[in-house]
């Protein structure tokens, strides 16, 4: 008997823009919405998608409207100074998400996200 193993992957795009591609590519099979998202989840890993989104995309969908890049939202769009973040941590890397916060003026879920995206830099041998 052969053991299948399930690992997840990376999205090798612009998440959310893949993500939706995924799901057209779903609905023109003729899947159902929950499907498309569980079967993402198991590749991708679990959380990486919601059944609620999934079905708002497939909705999307069967109007015609087949548009998979964001819509463009009101409002002055929000500056995030990484540069400044990076220099923080360079600082005292031991800060919490709220004290970093704290300093740059923005909610510390801010913070999360953007440490979550930034990509690790390899440390220099000194």
């Amino acid at each position: 008997m052969t053991e299948t193993r399930h690992t997840t992957k990376e999205c090798q795009l612009e998440k959310n823009e893949h993500l939706r591609h995924l799901l057209l590519f779903a609905f023109n099979q003729g899947a159902k919405a929950t499907k498309a998202a569980r079967d993402i989840c198991a590749v991708y890993g679990e959380g990486t998608i919601t059944e609620r989104t999934a079905q708002k995309w497939f909705a999307r969908f069967k109007e015609g409207k087949f548009n998979l890049t964001d819509s463009p939202r009101s409002g002055r769009p929000v500056q995030f100074n990484e540069e400044r973040l990076h220099q923080l941590i360079h600082e005292d890397p031991h800060q919490s998400t709220r004290q970093l916060a704290q300093q740059m003026g923005c909610s510390h879920d801010s913070i999360a996200r953007h440490l979550h995206s930034m990509v690790k830099e390899p440390k220099t041998e000194k």
